[in-house]
């Protein structure tokens, strides 16, 4: 059964988290690897996550 990188910490890598800046608050958001989008804690914009192919 294939889990989500969330629910076992052993799978996660440290290249599979990471953050990025907000473009609206410059705010760090913090993404897993599997994510498409995230919301922006501060100022609540949705950011697509730059390491994944833009959905057409």
């Amino acid at each position: 059964m294939h889990r989500c990188p969330r629910e076992e910490e052993k799978l996660l890598k440290p290249e599979g988290i990471y953050e990025v800046e907000c473009s609206g608050c410059g705010e760090a958001v913090e993404f897993f690897s599997d994510d498409q989008m995230q919301k922006c804690n501060k100022c609540g914009l949705v950011l697509a996550n730059p390491r994944q192919p833009a959905a057409e």
